[in-house]
């Protein structure tokens, strides 16, 4: 069956989320469909493109207009997918619900196109900035056209508990992995100081800043071990630099590393000497309590032991894991400490009990049974 997996960002960059897309499309693949991939890729002078393997279906072209375009210029795509006969879309939703999305959608269900919607975070109104007039004009419009899905779109894919979303019935998966792209932990970890790990692209909502409270509450009362923690990853500007100023202001440079983004093997060595890995501890920020991040299935996948706040029904009874309190609270040193001590933890252990349901290929199957004669 012809398919097309649509979303609006470059592919080129190696990242957790465009990882994550490109094991989607494979699982797809794997299951037996006849699968397209159409991202939004710029070329050498900056024009951004919809490409669809080497083709360009149409340009929004660069600058500030360009955004304009972006929202608006969905004819490259009809017109591929009409050319290719495609019976099923499905679309990694990021906010652009408008008259013109709407338009396309509606074009595509005349067509008898089934339209799968994934909606990466739900609810999501936490993580808009609507610090302007223009952003608060494009959430405005957001929500208006969004409560409009249940008239086009066939599922929205969630990874929330939320059966209907936006008037749509949904279908709940799990976040998933490639096993075969994550190495198992290789060690317990440095010996003679206790090592925390925190993978993610810099945002509030990730609450890092509440393990560097802990850190200082642990050594102003006097606490004598000697704990680490590691912050892999880039991400916005304003969160590093408030964590560079916590560092500074507390006296933990010795103890806190803003390490930059890794993958590959240096990465592999970050989780070697790592004891405990931080999930997202501030969801709450963003009204979110109840979740499936895909961090989460990373840490297990790697057999790390891990920490996180808002619930997550893959892992919330798993003895690896320790739930904290969801609010802004210093997270207790001690407490962790006596949490990893509790038990001799097996990565290879802790790697099998997600293995393979919180695969990539079982979880896109999930979606694939919404399709009669895909998945028996």
């Amino acid at each position: 069956m012809r398919m097309l997996f649509l979303i609006f960002q470059d592919l080129k960059e190696s990242h957790g989320i465009n990882n994550k897309i490109i094991y989607q499309y494979e699982a797809f693949r794997d299951w037996g469909m006849d699968i397209d991939l159409c991202s939004l890729n710029p070329d050498e002078t900056g024009r951004r493109n919809y490409v669809v393997r080497d083709r360009i279906l149409g340009s929004i072209g660069c600058g500030p207009l360009s955004r304009l375009r972006f929202f608006a210029d969905y004819r490259g795509i009809y017109d591929f997918i009409r050319e290719q006969e495609i019976k099923v879309i499905y679309i990694r939703y990021t906010h652009f619900a408008n008259p013109f999305f709407l338009s396309f959608l509606k074009k595509l269900k005349k067509r008898g196109v089934r339209i799968f919607v994934e909606i990466p975070t739900y609810p999501y109104d936490g993580e808009l900035k609507v610090s302007t007039f223009l952003s608060r004009m494009k959430k405005r419009v957001e929500h208006i056209y969004r409560d409009r899905f249940h008239n086009y779109v066939d599922r929205i894919v969630t990874f929330s508990d939320d059966e209907i979303i936006f008037g749509t019935p949904t279908v709940r998966i799990s976040n998933g992995v490639d096993f075969s792209k994550i190495p198992l932990k290789r060690s317990a970890g440095e010996k003679g100081v206790f090592n925390l790990l925190g993978v993610a692209s810099m945002a509030a909502w990730h609450g890092f800043d509440r393990i560097i409270d802990g850190m200082y509450a642990y050594y102003r009362k006097g606490g004598k071990e000697q704990i680490h923690f590691y912050i892999v990853g880039g991400g916005e500007q304003e969160i590093i630099d408030l964590y560079k100023r916590k560092i500074e202001t507390y006296g933990l440079s010795a103890y806190v590393h803003l390490s930059g983004p890794a993958s590959g093997k240096v990465l592999d060595e970050y989780f070697d000497k790592a004891h405990l890995a931080i999930g997202s501890i501030g969801g709450h920020r963003k009204n979110v309590f109840q979740s499936k991040p895909l961090k989460n299935v990373e840490y297990a996948a790697r057999g790390i032991p891990f920490v996180y706040s808002i619930r997550n029904g893959d892992f919330d009874h798993q003895p690896y894991i320790k739930r904290i309190p969801m609010d802004d609270s210093a997270v207790s040193m001690e407490e962790l400490l006596a949490f990893y001590r509790s038990a001799v933890w097996s990565p290879a252990e802790i790697r099998k009990s997600v293995e393979p349901r919180l695969s990539w290929y079982h979880q896109m199957g999930i979606v694939l049974k919404e399709l009669p004669g895909i998945v028996k």
